[in-house]
């Protein structure tokens, strides 16, 4: 310990005396991202001694930072933590003083190209690079103030935990005519590994950190390609002409004790896209149902359990359709996300429930998409459009059908479904045996009272048919304990 404090005094006593010593160019550091581990000497020092160092003289760097310092805002896979700005002074900052720091950057604001407002956004990543984008007006601002401008940007992750074997040139022998970004050990061209790290001439700056927010990365505009990080950076610099030099850097994530095993899966992806969704677009994501903002894998139950479902959830024979009028969209929008809470009597029955989409009318439902809303009289012409693509159902983590009455599960759509004004969130359930000699309804209507939770027998699951067919007769069910919410983003056309 007396040994490290005395290296620590010295490497400051160094830093300080250096500075005065010329620099033949000079290094921004923009570190961004969730603290994490960054804390660790393990970490920090290896960012000082591989990255930094090799890089350019120390003395010659300048270090910027846009930290999250709790996991409020994190991923899953970021662990369970909350730090103060006292922590980063008494460890990482030792080492690596910031020049201008931004500690819990808000969420990105202000108008957005309308790739934003599409389903198959890639949100997350947009909020990262807005945290890139801020780090570089940090960066600017010191340009500003000093009179000088930096040769080099060099963005960097804070939980990174570097191997002495990368093989880091000094920025000297780097040609500013093109980017650099990370080769992994087994020189994986194709992995990923451009999100990570990026070391950027000064001039090609305003592109990779900040007129890459222009338009958003679309999943429809993929051709086998990944929709992640990676791929939009690499994408936008072909779009710009800007080359991708591959450098053997080699650095693990180092991860917080707190996280799981299984930390990261599908529906972790899906409940971050739509929470980041959320935060980037507030005024266009909305959910039908029952909201719970709390809810997340890590909830043992929702709070919320005022819906209804049919008692007869399980029919014997034949299949049963359910509508509901809260599920009826008020605006057109993209289905994006599902979410169930359902009596765990039904469970090992999950795999016979299919979603589907419903046409008629907005005049035939009052009070669209609320939980007021009521099917009118005479409002039974409704008919079948399609089943909701192949969807994956997960159990809430952890839930024990011995404890709890009703556990949750959630519908991830990775193909985003477009509901017009008027159309219903309908869901259908089948005996184990369906029964041949029970038809799809002919095409009729039917007197019903005003309610808002209707069903409807039928021998098989409905299927599309060339021509219409109302979904009759409805009758009035008697509720069952359930809890489900539809999130959904308002459509936008694309200029």
């Amino acid at each position: 310990m007396l040994l490290r404090a005395i290296f620590g005094n010295l490497w400051c006593l160094w830093y300080v005396l250096a500075d005065d010593l010329p620099c033949r160019l000079r290094v921004a550091h923009c570190i961004v991202g969730h603290v994490r581990t960054f804390w660790q000497e393990s970490v920090y020092q290896s960012i000082a001694d591989v990255l930094v160092a090799r890089a350019s003289p120390f003395h010659c760097a300048d270090f910027f930072y846009v930290l999250g310092m709790s996991s409020n805002l994190d991923t899953f896979k970021g662990g369970v933590y909350d730090y103060n700005e006292t922590l980063l002074w008494n460890t990482a900052w030792k080492v690596l003083p910031p020049t201008k720091y931004l500690l819990e950057p808000p969420p990105p604001t202000g108008p957005r190209h309308t790739s934003y407002h599409q389903p198959d956004c890639l949100f997350q990543c947009a909020h990262m690079f807005d945290k890139v984008r801020l780090c570089l007006e940090l960066v600017r601002q010191y340009e500003r103030e000093t009179g000088q401008r930096y040769a080099w940007i060099v963005r960097s992750r804070p939980d990174l935990q570097w191997a002495a074997e990368t093989e880091m040139p000094s920025l000297e022998e780097l040609s500013n005519s093109s980017i650099y970004t990370a080769i992994t050990r087994n020189y994986i061209q194709d992995s990923i590994c451009k999100d990570p790290v990026q070391i950027v001439p000064r001039g090609f700056a305003e592109d990779i950190f900040d007129r890459i927010l222009d338009t958003c990365l679309l999943r429809r505009d993929l051709e086998g390609e990944i929709w992640n990080c990676d791929t939009w950076i690499q994408r936008f610099c072909d779009s710009r002409h800007i080359p991708i030099t591959l450098l053997r850097l080699i650095a693990m994530i180092h991860r917080l004790p707190s996280i799981k095993d299984n930390f990261f899966d599908y529906h972790d992806q899906w409940y971050q896209h739509v929470r980041f969704a959320q935060q980037l677009l507030p005024d266009s994501i909305f959910i039908l149902g029952n909201e719970d903002e709390g809810f997340s894998k890590k909830d043992m139950k929702w709070s919320n359990f005022t819906t209804s479902i049919p008692a007869a959830l399980e029919p014997q024979e034949g299949c049963i359709t359910v509508a509901d009028s809260q599920f009826c969209m008020p605006v057109n929008a993209y289905l994006i996300h599902l979410r169930f809470a359902i009596n765990t009597s039904a469970i090992y029955k999950l795999k016979a429930i299919h979603f589907g989409l419903w046409r008629t009318y907005p005049r035939n439902i009052q009070n669209l998409g609320t939980q007021q809303s009521k099917f009118r009289k005479n409002a039974s012409h409704f008919w079948f459009r399609i089943w909701f693509p192949e969807v994956h159902a997960e159990l809430l983590n952890g839930v024990n059908a011995n404890e709890i009455q009703d556990a949750p599960f959630h519908y991830n759509l990775w193909t985003p479904v477009l509901l017009r004004r008027g159309d219903c969130i309908f869901w259908t359930s089948c005996a184990s045996k369906e029964v041949s000699n029970l038809r799809f309804p002919d095409r009729r209507r039917h007197l019903l009272s005003e309610s808002r939770v209707l069903a409807f027998p039928s021998g098989t699951l409905p299927a599309a048919p060339q021509m219409r067919h109302t979904a009759g007769p409805f009758h009035a069910v008697q509720p069952r304990h359930h809890s489900a919410a539809f999130t959904l983003i308002k459509q936008v056309s694309l200029v």
